[in-house]
């Protein structure tokens, strides 16, 4: 999935083919150069699905890190640690119907259609605008910052202190459902952590609820 296989020049003529095994490693690659002689060598450095080729290592770079064709791994720990999964190392459940292009978190073929419950931490005023408005506002970077809601809410203190927000804006948090396609993980430009966000604001949550504490 998203694998070059062959690239044509303009007349329409193969001039690069290749075929791989189910993790990436590239078994047979000819070029033009293979093809006549005196030719001009063809190379193509994109690979399994969009993945770009180091002939110097063998590995496949996806921006945060190095994929390894051959054992199917990274070669480094996810740089958002364990909410990019439990298996810090693995590229995806297959390479048929997954894809990890970034190397932070793997993506289904059907995430267009996925959902995923996300949480947001607000203040009393926030809360309470949120629902009344059923809109959340980006107002940091055009973006409305978000965690899993797969785990435990973190208490006022943690989540101040690990987003480095105001006081009183891990207070409240509402969760609520979004499209897995509509997220991306970016480089907060306050601490240069990585941070799950929603480009833009929120329009009617889905399956919004508010969570009010003491």
């Amino acid at each position: 999935m998203g694998t070059p296989q062959e690239m044509t020049d303009h007349t329409g003529s193969v001039i690069w083919k290749a075929e791989y095994k189910a993790w990436g490693e590239c078994k047979a690659e000819k070029a033009k150069s293979n093809f006549f002689e005196d030719s001009e060598i063809i190379s193509n450095n994109i690979r399994f699905q969009g993945q770009y080729f180091d002939q110097e290592t063998g590995l496949h770079y996806n921006r945060y890190r190095y994929y390894s064709p051959y054992v199917g791994r990274f070669i480094s720990k996810d740089p958002i640690r364990l909410l990019g999964g439990d298996n810090v190392y693995a590229y995806a459940p297959n390479p048929v119907e997954w894809v990890d292009p970034l190397g932070l978190n793997s993506t289904s073929k059907n995430s267009e259609e996925e959902m995923i419950r996300v949480r947001h931490y607000t203040n009393r005023k926030g809360s309470n605008a949120i629902e009344e408005t059923q809109k959340i506002i980006a107002a940091d970077n055009n973006r409305v910052y978000v965690e899993p809601a797969n785990r435990k809410p973190l208490s006022q203190i943690e989540a101040e202190n690990k987003y480095q927000i105001k006081r009183g804006k891990g207070r409240d948090y509402v969760e609520f459902d979004v499209q897995k396609n509509k997220t991306e993980w970016v480089k907060n430009p306050r601490y240069h952590d990585e941070e799950l966000t929603i480009k833009g604001g929120v329009d009617n949550p889905c399956n919004l609820t508010v969570h009010r504490r003491k």
